[in-house]
């Protein structure tokens, strides 16, 4: 597997180089993924290697530093860089580190590029608070060794901690497999109308996977604004995450049908294919949640880990809730929510179907040459390497703790219980993934940072390039914040 994963995390001040470098050398040595490579034999399966290099040398190749005039433009830069013809070293490690320093401020930014068969952001998540913490102990106590726990042993493959392997399928595993089948069967709307309808979609700026790249839109909303969102949603009996999968439809909707502001014709109802991220981490069988000790709900164990899946249904998206910004039905997006509650129960609750979905993807990967189906798939005229219309990731709430200040430390002695002005903290964090050759017409992953006494929310919208252009992408940002602040007013 070869698809980025990028996440930025843009931090309260700079950090010093060797400081960082050592950091990073103290978490390599925690997490095994991370000093690890894939082996790919001419011949025979593909194996996890450790790289033959020693930690504070690998450390170095890892982190590079930028020092750019503007910071937000500076790490937005590097992150969308790192979606995008990212090659790693062939004998690892599977990840990088860039500081991007500001000239013009006190303030850094850590933008992580990683292969996504080697992580997910819950890792990165991970790894961010070990960094974090260990730079502010390495700054303290001249070490960072001791601070972030024991080194932990390499995770379990999904497939064997979830399915034991690649298993032949079974009944409910063919009843996924169905259910996928007739998802395609209906024909969901994936690609821009002005690009399938005018006969676009043979030019080879779209068809070829190689002339596509990925680029992310930006945005923010406050802890009020969420709090309202959540607290409506659960009056009806829906979760923050519907809310969110019912208005990315509701925009994509729209973005399919028009062309930014520009409406061809009266929009109609159609059916839009969604992927919702799942964390995996749940659903592990008894021997390997046993083997995560106090992680009960962890197969992984805490390590760094490509631990995350998804699911998806088609579901018809009703014209109303799509209307011109300011118009839409709001009813009828919440109604819309409602449907997309009972469409992710009844796939995660109801049928079980996460591990299904997991033993499937290992049974084709093992059996049914799927890697060459899918690249055939991202050359297709038809389908232009879209399998879903747009998807949602919510990481929640993430937290990253601070390091506790020993006694008779440096820190401010008015706050003996946590850090001070001088520590390093996350302030925000972004996050996505590279659709450029297969993927999502349009993706949001999210998650609220705890920061003081606040938890904003940061969201990631993922286009691809040309399939929607950069003044489409923009309208489509400040459509879903307009629609966002709308649902959440009393």
């Amino acid at each position: 597997m070869s698809l980025s994963h990028a996440s930025a995390v843009v931090l309260n001040k700079r950090i010093e180089r060797e400081v960082l470098v050592e950091a990073v050398t103290v978490v390599m040595e925690k997490q095994p993924m991370l000093r690890s490579y894939i082996d790919r034999p001419e011949a025979g399966e593909y194996n996890w290697m450790y790289c033959d290099k020693p930690l504070s040398d690998l450390a170095k190749d890892v982190v590079t530093t930028v020092q750019v005039d503007s910071l937000v433009e500076g790490w937005q830069a590097q992150m969308q860089a790192s979606l995008n013809n990212v090659e790693f070293v062939e004998q690892g490690p599977l990840w990088r580190l860039i500081n991007v320093e500001s000239l013009t401020s006190d303030q850094s930014a850590w933008v992580f590029c990683v292969n996504h068969g080697a992580d997910d952001q819950r890792s990165v998540n991970s790894v961010i608070g070990d960094l974090v913490a260990s730079c502010n102990a390495i700054k303290d106590k001249g070490e960072g060794v001791g601070v972030i726990g024991e080194p932990l042993p390499f995770p379990e493959s999904m497939e064997d901690a979830m399915v034991q392997g690649a298993q032949f399928p079974l009944p409910q595993t063919l009843c996924w497999a169905a259910f996928q089948v007739a998802n395609s069967l209906r024909m969901p709307a994936m690609i821009p109308w002005h690009i399938s309808r005018g006969a676009k979609n043979k030019e080879t700026r779209f068809q070829d996977p190689n002339e596509r790249e990925t680029f992310c839109e930006f945005l923010h909303l406050d802890e009020g604004t969420v709090t309202s969102l959540r607290n409506k949603g659960r009056g009806r009996g829906v979760t923050l995450t519907s809310v969110l999968s019912a208005a990315m439809l509701s925009i994509t909707n729209a973005a399919i049908q028009t062309q930014g502001k520009r409406t061809m014709k009266p929009l109609v109802d159609l059916p839009l294919r969604f992927l919702l991220s799942v964390d995996l981490r749940p659903y592990g069988s008894q021997i390997s949640m046993s083997k995560g000790g106090v992680f009960t709900e962890d197969w992984t164990g805490g390590a760094v880990a490509c631990a995350a899946g998804a699911v998806d249904y088609v579901i018809k998206v009703p014209e109303a809730a799509s209307r011109e910004e300011g118009q839409e039905d709001e009813e009828q997006v919440w109604q819309l929510a409602q449907r997309c509650q009972d469409n992710s129960r009844r796939i995660i609750s109801d049928f079980s179907w996460v591990p299904e979905s997991v033993r499937l993807f290992g049974f084709g990967m093992r059996y049914a040459q799927v890697l060459p189906l899918v690249e055939a798939d991202a050359k297709s005229s038809r389908s232009l390497g879209r399998g879903f219309s747009c998807g949602v990731s919510n990481m929640g709430l993430a937290k990253f703790p601070q390091v506790p200040r020993p006694q008779g430390s440096s820190g401010d002695k008015s706050n003996p219980g946590g850090g001070d002005n001088s520590d390093l903290k996350v302030e925000q964090v972004y996050y996505g993934t590279s659709h450029a050759r297969n993927g999502v017409l349009c993706q949001l992953s999210c998650m609220s940072v705890q920061s003081d006494n606040s938890s904003p929310f940061y969201g990631t919208l993922q286009f691809t390039k040309p399939l929607i252009s950069r003044e489409d992408a923009r309208v489509m940002r400040d459509r879903l914040v307009a629609l966002l602040t709308r649902l959440a007013k009393e």
